[in-house]
């Protein structure tokens, strides 16, 4: 019985970390590879040492899976709140953009210039690598993530909308 329930709590963690993902994403962010690890190892000491020990072995056991668990639980819920809170600002940013984009993309001739005075807080640098990244003859370009998402609506020289980022908006 506890084997099973081991089992299915390993298959449910890998079920979670690698739906909709291929292969190297799932492996790149199975970092937290040390609660799988405890629980094959606590798995294969109750298959070889449990049923000798009885009833109480039993409740001790669950109630070692269940801590180890409970604290799983909080260190992934506290990870979870640092990144949301990191990408709060960002977010928003990008929500307010998106919002004017859709009002204004039907008017004819619509573009926007942007000027970030942020150093990139809200609309980070992003490096594209064309061709492999792994290849030292591959390019490189660095661009603002807001200029890969709507470089159709960016014009330098004759925008419609002028934009100004600033801290705090």
């Amino acid at each position: 019985m506890l084997f099973g329930l081991l089992t299915s709590l390993l298959l449910g963690y890998s079920f979670m970390i690698v739906l909709g993902r291929g292969y190297a994403e799932a492996r790149g962010i199975a970092y937290y590879q040390y609660l799988p690890c405890l629980l094959l190892t606590v798995s294969a000491y109750s298959l070889l040492v449990g049923p000798s020990h009885g009833r109480l072995y039993g409740w001790l056991l669950s109630g070692l899976i269940g801590s180890l668990l409970a604290i799983n639980f909080s260190v992934t819920s506290a990870l979870v709140r640092d990144i949301k809170r990191v990408n709060e600002a960002p977010h928003h940013f990008f929500q307010q953009l998106v919002n004017f984009v859709d009002q204004n993309k039907t008017m004819p001739g619509f573009s926007f210039q942007m000027v970030d005075n942020t150093g990139g807080k809200f609309n980070p640098d992003v490096t594209l690598v064309i061709g492999y990244p792994d290849d030292p003859a591959s390019r490189a370009n660095t661009l603002p993530l807001a200029a890969i998402l709507f470089r159709k609506y960016l014009s330098k020289e004759n925008p419609t909308h002028k934009l100004v980022i600033r801290s705090g908006q």
